[in-house]
């Protein structure tokens, strides 16, 4: 069979709908022609204006071949996923141009396919994927474009939708090799951020998408809130709850079409195609390929014929309420969200600082001076609503209302008073603090150039004060992912608001972590930020689909004592937790030959045992036990996992500290599937590192005065400027700087040895490895994710990453939380 190696990336269909009546060919106009030699040894450019048919422009040979090891050729990408979309792309487009409601509503979800698939399959559309990933063979390249297929369609579909005509001009809209062309009124032409292949972002407020239907009729896209307000203060700031997949209710019956163009207006949009194009433009007329000549106002003036009629937006925004027979009810507001966002999540303009003295804008506890000042607008963290930390504290504070805790009740009364109804308020006041619609990648930290750390490991009160606590005073600010469960995400059944009974004992492990964690929060050393999947749904199902994958190709998980401890410590609370005669059926079970005295003494040790213990409940239901008929639901936290550690390490450019076994052998995986075994860089520091035993601070005390000391800062220092090194784009041998950094982690490693005693609390011995492989540790779907989740700006791979464990790491005793034995 012929393989189809001549690409159309602007499809035949869709050049036709631009002929002249009388004509069979377009008019072409090549804006960077090829330059021949002369003899005399000059350059002439090539023939830059000629009129052609349609199957003899905007195609390139191989554009979406792809073949393995230089033969078996293939051309399935062009036949079966473009040409089953150019199948749908002619009634598409017919359905919006004519004014047929039944047949728009039918192919409103096909045409925005065929538009986004337009955007994304020519040259320029491909060379922008490429852009987004340290490196794509041509293979890769078409498997990424498979990938994100479908990711502005989210966004364009909110948009207000206008067709305007040129019915009644004597100028005709034309098209480009790059036919999704897109506007922003605030960045000019010129401006770096359109220097090819980019665009202005489309999740930008003032962004509008332009697509020509044919000569006659051209879609504006404009985003809700620029055709309300049209002189925006931040134009090119992300549209509220801009996200590239997701559900949405849609009116496919809104459409503004009242606008007959003029000659000038049509120019003006003429113009605005052609400067975003590539190499070509066609019109059915030569006389219109050259637009600029006769554009009558500036690129700023050019949004006043794209803007929609301000009396004509009725139709869109607003809420819409979709309420069902059982009686439930889906909720939207004009930005797609569908949960009702409380008012205190909005910071007033009257708290942002008015001085480099005052706190910083973005909810950290350091002043504006030494938080944002020196950082890029585009490069801090959300200054519109409170932050991650804010968050926290806010969720902390209503823990210890709810628990009687503020009331300087003590941990044991709390214990004992934490009914259903508490348990219930303190998930309800979480996800009321993070609705589903949270951006929560404009509030955590971005690849600013600072030291910090992402934690991977299990997320857990008995465990979390081993390493993770301490690691601040050796890697920076630590990002640690909240256990807390969100009751909007899940079923009834595993609903700690609907079925709060389940989680008496998850909630004392839950509130103990929070509590315990407090003190670095807030002081700025950790942030605990929730599971990102909570808020972005096509996230979640893909981080589902490879973990399902990744899980049927690994071998068995590395053991880890501490996995093993974890459930079998929870089992004994249940023990701890059951009723007294279930305690005594049991203990006849497992030792029949007790004496009845001997079991009545068991279950006075129990009952003081789970006394004593910080991590039992003690609130009892009337038959005596904590557990319910549906028994307790708990959670083991392994958190985040592989993939979605690298997501938020490359997004908030973060090194990766953990101390699973599992983990880290996962991440070492990582590091070698590109490439074997990679050469690994700074030997000398990954040398010095593994053979020195290091001391982690279990007291939050401890750390936060540690933290501060010129010590620690020493240590971070060097660890940042490895980190620098590794990641600068231009690194070169630094044979000098390499021999140094031996003696400089002798020097940082005795200073902090020397600190660590100084302070009178405990802490644990712990052996260090670190990897560095040459190209990072990066995978192409991670930076496919980034780009398809909006992640502006993120690193392209991540740098470094550490392994802590115990020097001896089959030794383990069963620890409790020190911070809470207040009774």
């Amino acid at each position: 069979m012929t393989k189809a190696r001549d690409n159309h990336y602007v499809p035949q269909w869709y050049q036709r709908c631009f002929l002249e009546p009388d004509r069979e060919k377009l008019a072409y106009l090549h804006l960077n022609p090829e330059m021949h030699r002369q003899s005399d040894g000059s350059l002439k450019p090539g023939r830059t204006r000629f009129d052609s048919y349609t199957s003899q422009c905007f195609h390139k040979d191989d554009l979406y071949t792809t073949s393995y090891f230089g033969f078996d050729i293939n051309d399935e990408i062009e036949r079966k996923l473009f040409g089953g979309i150019d199948g749908k792309g002619p009634k598409a487009l017919e359905a919006f141009r004519a004014d047929d409601l039944e047949a728009r509503i039918e192919e409103f979800e096909n045409f925005f396919e065929v538009m986004d698939a337009q955007k994304l399959r020519t040259p320029k559309g491909l060379e922008w994927l490429r852009r987004h990933y340290p490196a794509l063979d041509q293979n890769e390249l078409m498997m990424e474009m498979q990938g994100v297929r479908m990711m502005h369609c989210t966004l364009w579909s909110e948009c207000v939708r206008e067709i305007v005509s040129a019915e009644d001009a004597g100028v005709k809209f034309i098209i480009s090799d790059h036919p999704v062309t897109v506007y922003n009124y605030a960045v000019q032409p010129s401006d770096p951020q359109c220097a090819f292949p980019e665009d202005p972002q489309i999740s930008w407020k003032a962004t509008q998408t332009i697509f020509p239907l044919d000569r006659n009729s051209c879609l504006i896209l404009t985003n809700l809130e620029h055709a309300q307000d049209p002189q925006l203060s931040d134009p090119c700031r992300k549209r509220t709850n801009a996200r590239s997949f997701g559900n949405s209710l849609i009116n496919a019956e809104a459409f503004i079409r009242s606008r007959k163009l003029s000659d000038a207006e049509v120019i003006r949009i003429n113009h605005v195609i052609k400067s975003r194009a590539n190499e070509h433009v066609a019109a059915g007329r030569r006389e219109w390929l050259h637009p600029e000549t006769e554009v009558d106002t500036d690129w700023k003036g050019i949004q006043e014929t794209l803007l929609p009629p301000s009396d004509q937006l009725f139709s869109f925004g607003g809420e819409i309420y979709i309420g069902y027979e059982g009686g439930g009810v889906d909720y939207q507001d004009q930005f797609g969200r569908s949960d009702p966002r409380p008012p205190i999540l909005d910071r007033p303009a009257a708290e942002l600082p008015q001085s480099k003295k005052e706190f910083c804008g973005c909810g950290s506890p350091h002043s504006y001076r030494d938080c944002c000042l020196s950082r890029p607008v585009d490069l801090r963290p959300s200054w519109s609503e409170r932050g991650i930390r804010e968050r926290n504290i806010l969720h902390a504070q209503a823990i210890l209302n709810i628990t009687g805790l503020a009331e300087h009740r003590d941990w044991r009364r709390a214990r004992e008073e934490m009914t259903d109804d508490k348990i219930a308020k303190i998930y309800q006041v979480f996800a009321w603090l993070w609705p589903r619609d949270t951006d929560l990648i404009s509030l955590l930290p971005k690849p600013d150039g600072r030291l910090r750390s992402l934690f991977t490991g299990l997320i857990d009160p008995r465990m979390i004060t081993e390493f993770a606590i301490g690691a601040p005073n050796y890697f920076g600010e630590i990002l640690i992912q909240n256990p807390f469960l969100h009751a909007r995400c899940v079923q009834p059944k595993s609903n700690p608001t609907k079925n709060p009974a389940a989680f008496r004992q998850q909630v004392l492990k839950d509130v103990a972590l929070l509590l315990d964690m407090m003190p670095l929060i807030d002081a700025g050393i950790v942030t605990l930020f929730p599971d990102p999947c909570i808020f972005d749904p096509h996230l979640r199902s893909e981080m589902w689909r490879m973990a399902d994958e990744r899980t049927k190709l690994q071998p068995k998980p590395v053991a880890d004592i501490r996995s093993r401890w974890l459930p079998e410590d929870d089992f004994h609370h249940s023990i701890l937790s059951a009723s007294e005669d279930m305690q005594r059926s049991m203990l006849r079970r497992w030792s029949p030959d007790l004496s009845p005295e001997d079991v009545d003494r068991m279950v006075e040790a129990i009952r003081l045992d789970r006394v004593l213990d910080p991590l039992a409940p003690l609130r009892s239901d009337d038959a005596g036990s904590v557990i319910p008929d549906g028994g307790l639901l708990m959670l083991q936290h392994m958190a985040p996992n592989l993939k979605l550690s690298l997501y938020l390490a490359q997004a908030t450019g973060s090194i990766i500290v953990t101390d699973s076994p599992h983990r880290w052998k996962e991440l070492r995986g990582m590091s070698r599937q590109l490439a074997g075994e990679p050469p690994q860089l700074v030997p000398e520091f990954r040398t010095a590192v593994r053979g020195a035993e290091h001391h982690f601070l279990g007291s939050q005390e401890a750390v936060e005065r540690a933290h501060a000391t010129g010590a620690s800062q020493a240590y971070r220092s060097l660890v940042h400027d490895v980190v620098r090194h590794l990641t600068a784009k231009d690194r070169k041998p630094k044979p000098n700087w390499a021999s140094q950094l031996k003696g400089r982690f002798a020097r940082a490693h005795a200073g902090m040895g020397v600190e660590i005693r100084k302070h009178d609390a405990p802490s644990l011995p712990a052996r260090i490895e670190c990897i560095a492989p040459s190209g990072g540790i990066r995978d192409n779907t991670i930076n496919r994710l980034l780009l398809m989740s909006n992640v502006d700006h993120h690193a392209d791979h991540v740098p470094m990453a550490f392994f802590i464990q115990r020097p001896d790491p089959t030794f383990y005793r069963r620890s409790h939380v020190e911070s809470l034995s207040r009774d």
